[in-house]
């Protein structure tokens, strides 16, 4: 089994990271990462979305830049980690998704509109911590979820988080180990 784990957590010491880890360490087989924070994604702009555009349309992506949605749609599980940030994930997260739902390769629309999936993956980890506390409308988990649910068609979305980490006098260790103890 593949695993490709998508790193987006920066911080030294991040406690995102730190389940991420302790996630992985739980499962059995090949874990491929990609550090967001040591690649060079951008946004796309207006040049680089007339390229990608052109590309889709043709069905050509022997552009580097679809190198990360055919490494998505091989992998057989998606483990996400991602600190929670301003109500949502971190920019260059939303790049590489953007990057990575690439009709053609990890999803495809029929002819009648329905969106059918490309990829392999069966499952998808999102972990996620948090200095407050995530409101119950989600921005984060709630966007990778819909991505599962309706591009990539998959079916077990697993998500864990710890939330309230900064508030004064919480203990870290034992949320982050109450999120620990919810692994499946």
């Amino acid at each position: 089994m593949s695993i490709l784990f998508v790193n987006a957590c920066f911080r030294d010491n991040s406690r995102t990271l730190y389940l991420a880890e302790e996630y992985l360490s739980r499962q059995e087989g090949d874990i491929d990462r990609i550090e967001l924070g040591d690649i060079d994604i951008a946004p796309l702009d207006r040049s680089s979305l007339i390229h990608y555009n052109d590309s889709v349309a043709t069905y050509q992506f022997d552009d580097p830049m679809f190198d990360y949605a055919k490494q998505f749609r091989d992998a057989d599980e998606i483990v996400i980690a991602a600190p929670y940030w301003n109500l949502s994930i971190p920019a260059i997260l939303h790049d590489y998704i953007e990057l990575v739902c690439t009709q053609g390769i990890t999803f495809d629309i029929s002819r009648d509109g329905r969106y059918h999936s490309l990829c392999r993956a069966q499952k998808l980890v999102f972990i996620t911590t948090s200095g407050g506390f995530i409101p119950e409308r989600n921005c984060s988990f709630d966007y990778i979820k819909s991505l599962a649910d309706v591009l990539w068609e998959i079916k077990d979305v697993e998500y864990y988080h710890a939330e309230g980490l900064d508030i004064y006098g919480v203990d870290i260790q034992e949320k982050l180990n109450d999120a620990i103890s919810m692994f499946k």
